[in-house]
């Protein structure tokens, strides 16, 4: 995630609901950032190695078989199937 857009008098973005505020798509899925939480989803087949998000607590994203696969470090890497997506949301560690 390049940048996040932290509301305030100054920076008024409706967007940002009054917390942090980011979107980042990719061609293997989209990270989307709202006040403390990291939204990712990833699409059908996605294969990606090393994604950096905004600093996060481990956790973890589901995948569309029932699998789990491990967010540490704030790094995501996947290698789907071609009928395997995944989603999941992570806690910042930086509180809004």
């Amino acid at each position: 995630m390049k940048e996040l857009v932290r509301y305030s008098e100054q920076n008024q973005n409706v967007e940002a609901l009054k917390g942090k505020y980011g979107v980042e798509g990719e061609e293997w899925g989209c990270v989307t950032v709202i006040k403390n939480v990291v939204f990712v989803i990833a699409y059908k087949g996605a294969k990606v190695t090393g994604y950096t998000l905004p600093e996060v607590y481990d956790g973890f994203l589901i995948c569309s078989d029932g699998t789990a696969v491990p967010v540490e470090d704030s790094t995501i890497s996947l290698d789907l199937g071609s009928t395997v997506s995944a989603q999941g949301f992570l806690q910042l560690r930086a509180v809004n």
